[in-house]
Parts: structure tokens; C-alpha cells; sequence
């Protein structure tokens, strides 16, 4: 009887590592970028293997093309043909949710949303706490997405009703809600 249940407890920590990769809940790994795909995905090497990852946590305001370019002209400035130790946050069939950090720590991830070059979103990583502290600080400031007087604003009257029905009209933004942190990527293939 106690071999049976040492057998049932062997299986079940067979499956577990099986099912989750290993104990550890998020994974380190020495990482060279070699391009950025757009301002949320990296392509990097890994292990010899060419892989493209998703930064955690970073999102862009729905139709705001120019937040997006600003990102992956910054990324390439910053990060392409460099090492980052890259932890993952989350992995989902294959897709790595991943926060980018240098040798002394410092999170890519919270970097851009800092410089208001993103928005955070929870999806695919929940709640982290110091990538919504550096959001607040980029609102706080009004700069990047936060900068009301981007050409993107410049028409906001203050009325939502009326905004949002010039934004439908010329075709600039599907929604300006705070609370919408989706990124629109039915274009880019996620």
C-alpha cells in the first residue's frame, strides 16, 4: 500500500514537471536581441535558436500607430545586437511572455512604460506591480501616451461622446477608454 502511494506521489511530480517545465516559476535565460519585430515582440537567440518573445506587460493605445513606431524605432536603438538576461513571466502554447532586464537589473519592460512609450497590459501576465508604479510615474509627467497635446489628441474636445465620434469619423482610434489595454494584433500575427 505505501508503494502504491509513493508510486501515485511519483507520478504526480512526473506530470507536474512535465506539465510546467520545471519548479522554478519563472525562468532566467542569457539572451542576445537581433531584432525588433514591432513594440511588443522581439526576436532573439536563444540557446542558438532564433525566437521571438513577447515583451510582458507592454501594450498600445487601440489605433495609436505613432506610440507603436516611436517603440520599435526606440527597441532598435536600445536593445538589437545586445545581451539581456530574460525572464519569463508566462509561456502560453509556445508564445513567451518575457521582462527584458541588462546586467544591473534594470527592466526593459518598466523602461518603456516609464518613458510613456507604452501602456501597461495585464494580459497574459496579470498584475505586476512595479510596471504599473512605472506607468503611473509616465501619467503623472504627461508624457509619450500620456501627452495630451500628441497629434493624436489634438482634436479631443473633452466630450467623450463628441471625441470619440470624430475619432470614429476619420478613422484615428477605435476607442480612447482607459481601461481599453488591448493591442490590436489581428495584423500581427499573435
Amino acid at each position: 500500500m505505501v508503494f502504491a502511494f509513493l508510486a501515485f506521489v511519483a507520478v504526480a511530480i512526473a506530470i507536474f514537471y512535465v506539465v510546467n517545465g520545471s519548479v522554478s516559476k519563472n525562468k532566467i535565460f542569457l539572451v542576445e536581441v537581433l531584432e525588433a519585430v514591432d513594440g511588443r515582440r522581439l526576436k532573439v537567440n536563444l540557446d542558438n535558436k532564433q525566437v521571438v518573445v513577447l515583451l510582458g506587460g507592454i501594450g498600445y493605445p487601440s489605433g495609436d500607430e505613432k506610440a507603436a513606431f516611436d517603440a520599435i524605432n526606440t527597441l532598435q536603438s536600445m536593445v538589437v545586437n545586445r545581451r539581456f538576461n530574460m525572464e519569463i513571466m508566462k509561456q502560453i502554447e509556445g508564445l513567451m511572455y518575457v521582462d527584458l532586464k541588462s546586467a544591473d537589473g534594470d527592466s526593459l519592460n518598466e523602461t518603456l512604460l516609464r518613458k510613456g512609450l507604452a501602456r501597461f497590459e495585464s494580459h497574459g501576465v496579470g498584475f505586476v506591480s512595479s510596471m504599473m508604479a512605472a506607468e503611473t510615474e509616465a501619467k503623472q509627467q504627461a508624457i509619450g501616451v500620456w501627452d495630451k497635446n500628441r497629434d493624436l489628441f489634438k482634436h479631443m474636445t473633452g466630450n467623450p461622446a463628441e471625441d470619440e465620434a470624430y475619432f470614429a469619423d476619420h478613422g484615428e482610434m477605435d476607442s480612447f477608454d482607459d481601461e481599453d489595454r488591448t493591442f490590436p494584433s489581428a495584423s500581427s500575427g499573435l
